[in-house]
């Protein structure tokens, strides 16, 4: 049932987690009472039913959890997602952000961000090494895309490890 409507088993059923004011599914839920909100709750405990959904969007959600409870979100979104079913996730690409951060800026009192950026996520230097994929093989996910979102529209397109943003599909292969 959304908004009072209850919803056709043959419509597709998307969620977008913590969707906040820009939702994107046909289900919307967030953290926050807001009026784009369909169902408040936190990430780590959707109130649906295992294998309910067909696509899962998560945007800018996995980076306020800690790394070691990172796992956790997308393993909620592993349990709502039918077999075949798509997770869309973005996120910060911190190593990208830090980068630009020090060409913009120079190197700013000895110190290097872009050291840093690489300590807390790993080395970017190709586009199959990308933690999201890491992350989402290892709960039954097979990653088919991987995906940059940056001003520069023909960087993202070139290099989309080195964007501002980075995004991964994936689909479920298994519980």
């Amino acid at each position: 049932m959304r908004n009072g409507v209850k919803i056709s088993s043959r419509e597709i059923l998307s969620l977008d987690i913590g969707a906040g004011e820009n939702p994107k599914g046909s289900i919307n839920t967030d953290i926050r009472l807001l009026p784009t909100i369909d169902v408040v709750c936190h990430a780590l405990y959707l109130p649906f039913r295992s294998e309910v959904s067909d696509k899962v969007f998560l945007s800018h959600v996995i980076e306020h959890f800690r790394y070691r409870d990172s796992f956790n979100p997308l393993k909620e979104c592993n349990r709502v997602l039918k077999l075949g079913g798509r997770i869309e996730i973005w996120t910060p690409n911190f190593q990208a952000l830090g980068v630009f951060y020090v060409w913009l800026l120079g190197n700013i009192n000895g110190k290097n961000p872009p050291m840093l950026a690489t300590l807390l996520t790993g080395s970017q230097d190709y586009e199959e090494n990308v933690h999201l994929r890491i992350y989402l093989e290892r709960i039954g996910f097979h990653v088919v895309r991987i995906m940059g979102d940056s001003a520069l529209r023909i960087l993202a397109k070139i290099l989309p490890s080195r964007c501002g943003n980075i995004g991964a599909i994936a689909v479920k292969v298994r519980s």
